[in-house]
């Protein structure tokens, strides 16, 4: 996924009449005579190889970001508020957030910390390049926004492909809401085949699931669609875990297992990965299933 700090940050400087180019690990600079090196990191496991690039570049201004940091994502307000650089990446989509921040306050999350309350961020033209037809919106709860329907409306007034690459909330869906969704043209991240992501992270959280499938239903939603995320390992049990796996395919939808980061070495919660994310629940019991058969 192309950076969208760093692609904010280079349409910044091209508007200076800057030269900008981006590095990445195992590629040599073409400028020379840098002035200043950003770094923008996501993922923790990252930063050792983004120090291992920058012992090339000794002596150079370096200015960290990102939650791979710890550190806030704000950027500077005049910044912040670009049209990113799409060409840096040489990206043929749009990217960007028109909201900010979360709602929810999920123990296992990083988004109350770095970006704070739930606000109104951008209305979706400030970071849309003419002549693209998708856009990802990277809105942490899309739905809980007041201009959901405006934004959307937007969208499908232009027939884009739209990709929510957060899961979207089912605790905050609506009959309205979800015969606007059924109406767009809703996309994964490659924008080949139709579909859309909600997720179920919490035990707790299962009423709001069953009500907002029985919404899908009802508004006519093609259910084949519909992919869950799931947190499992984080204060769940691993029965659980497999009941909630049941209950979404018992619903016929697609689930998609995902292991809370510091349980990524259980060995029986790796085993449900595979057998979730490789669809291998079509063919075989979980209670039957082995890791060995398939090696």
């Amino acid at each position: 996924m192309p950076n969208l700090a760093l692609m904010k940050l280079a349409a910044w400087h091209i508007n200076q009449d800057d030269e900008v180019e981006l590095l990445r690990e195992g590629y040599h600079a073409k400028l020379k005579n840098i002035d200043k090196i950003y770094v923008s990191c996501i993922f923790p496991q990252n930063v050792p190889a983004v120090a291992s690039m920058l012992s090339w570049f000794k002596g150079i201004p370096v200015e960290y970001g990102g939650p791979g940091f710890d550190k806030p994502s704000h950027l500077p307000e005049e910044v912040e508020h670009i049209r990113p650089w799409y060409p840096l990446y040489g990206v043929d989509y749009d990217m960007g957030k028109t909201t900010w921040g979360c709602p929810k306050k999920c123990p296992f999350c990083v988004v109350p910390n770095l970006e704070g309350d739930f606000q109104e961020h951008a209305d979706i033209e400030e970071f849309h390049w003419p002549g693209h037809k998708n856009v990802v919106l990277m809105d942490n709860n899309y739905l809980y926004s007041t201009r959901w329907e405006e934004t959307l409306d937007w969208i499908n007034q232009r027939k884009m492909k739209v990709n929510f690459n957060q899961g979207l909330d089912l605790q905050y869906l609506t009959h309205e809401k979800a015969d606007v969704l059924r109406r767009t043209r809703l996309y994964p991240s490659s924008f080949k085949k139709p579909g859309v992501s909600f997720a179920w992270d919490l035990m707790e959280e299962e009423p709001y699931v069953e009500r907002g499938i029985k919404i899908l239903k009802d508004s006519g939603f093609r259910m084949w669609k519909v992919q869950i995320y799931m947190l499992v390992g984080f204060n769940t049990t691993f029965e659980q875990d497999l009941y909630r796996v049941d209950k979404i395919l018992g619903h016929g939808l697609d689930p998609f297992v995902m292991v809370y980061n510091h349980r990524r070495d259980d060995p029986q919660l790796l085993r449900l990965a595979r057998w979730v994310n490789k669809h291998l629940y079509s063919v075989v019991d979980f209670k039957d299933y082995h890791v060995e058969d398939e090696e």
